[in-house]
């Protein structure tokens, strides 16, 4: 069987579930996969989906100490392994591993799957890593985004530092069934009247995902429409500077509800789903509302605009305007039948276009495309497969 060997940050929402996809879904397919990451902060379900797991301390963040271990750990696995594909997730896996993979006794295919934007902070200290020698992209034999805004956005920030950026666009997906909690049920976990409109969102909180904008559009919207509930989801560095800007403006129709395993199950208990993202890599949460036939209000931003048809299956708003979302909900709130019919619409759209069936049918076509390398000459297994000491 091939070997496939994912290296990822800290992740426990979009990257984690689509390599999670990428795992039980290829795995009966010829595939045995393999994850190095900080064990620690994965989630359980996809720990238990690989054949094995190793160690490895990648910070979340600028962080050269720990970046160097994380090179440390990285490398003695490879030393010790051998593996037929090498699949990096995100800029941070890119960072860390790109300059080991030339000097490897044995050459693997390599992979880098792009999930996310650069802010321009970032992008500053991206340049800088390249003009300093800390990463080499001529060691990645294929590149891949999530959505054509991604790819764009990509190539323009990259193309000075390889010589031959290849790169292919694998739109994500998930999977079309899903068993959700009881509406009344959600209600209840969302301590929430069964007659309140509730507005729900689903989110990493930090700054791309314009969490902020929401919590101010909501101070106008409780005037407007006085049943009316913000549910957010998520944690985050901006959990506390968001509670503080809802006290500030005395918005009270709030519950934050920190992290929860399979947020997704309770989608049922919205009636509107937002993403007010100032920069989206693609969505997976949005394609998640549009399964549940939950009616999606977005920013036009990054691979969101790849999967709404505006006033079909979605409704886009500005990045940044409060009061566009606050005039699209209240749209929403007053009309029922467009709210159902903008849910049934996004429904079929994300069946017929954005399935985990279509996703991993792209990824098994190019993962079958590699040869398969000679048999690992040394393989750990236990406690041994994962390099704390280093």
């Amino acid at each position: 069987m091939k070997r496939i060997l994912h290296v990822l940050r800290a992740a426990r929402g979009g990257m984690a579930n689509h390599v999670q996809m990428l795992v039980t879904g290829t795995g009966t397919s010829g595939f045995r996969h393999y994850l190095a990451c900080p064990v620690a902060f994965a989630p359980t379900s996809l720990l238990e989906s690989a054949a094995d797991v190793f160690q490895l301390s990648i910070a979340d963040g600028l962080s050269p100490y720990a970046d160097f271990k994380a090179q440390q750990q990285l490398a003695h696995l490879l030393r010790m392994q051998e593996f037929d594909v090498i699949h990096f997730h995100g800029y941070k896996a890119l960072h860390i591993g790109s300059k080991l993979l030339k000097d490897l006794l044995y050459q693997p295919k390599s992979i880098c799957t792009i999930h996310n934007f650069l802010s321009k902070k970032q992008l500053a200290w991206w340049r800088l890593a390249h003009a300093f020698g800390f990463l080499d992209l001529n060691q990645i034999g294929q590149f891949v985004t999530v959505s054509e805004e991604l790819k764009k956005h990509f190539v323009e920030s990259n193309a000075a530092f390889c010589r031959n950026l290849t790169v292919q666009v694998i739109q994500n997906g998930i999977p079309t069934d899903q068993l959700y909690v009881d509406r009344r049920i959600s209600r209840r976990i969302f301590q929430l009247p069964q007659d309140a409109f509730v507005i729900g969102t689903i989110a990493r909180l930090n700054s791309d995902k314009g969490i902020d904008v929401l919590v101010s559009a909501m101070a106008e919207i409780e005037r407007r429409i006085p049943c009316a509930y913000l549910v957010v989801i998520g944690d985050g560095p901006e959990m506390k500077r968001l509670q503080s800007l809802a006290k500030r403006l005395q918005i009270f129709n709030i519950r934050w509800l920190g992290y929860l395993k399979d947020a997704d199950q309770l989608m049922k208990g919205f009636d509107v789903y937002v993403q007010p993202s100032r920069r989206e890599g693609f969505g997976m949460t949005v394609l998640e509302a549009m399964r549940a036939k939950v009616p999606v209000i977005a920013s036009k931003v990054g691979g969101l605009q790849e999967i709404i048809e505006n006033q079909v299956s979605g409704v886009f708003v500005y990045p940044e305007r409060a009061d566009e979302i606050v005039q699209r909900i209240f749209d929403l709130y007053r009309d029922s039948w467009y709210r159902s019919e903008l849910g049934q619409s996004g429904h079929e759209r994300m069946q017929e276009h954005f399935s985990q069936q279509i996703m991993l049918e792209q990824w098994l076509q190019m993962y079958s495309s590699y040869p398969k390398h000679p048999a690992a000459q040394m393989e750990l297994s236990g406690p041994d497969a994962i390099p704390t000491h280093l």
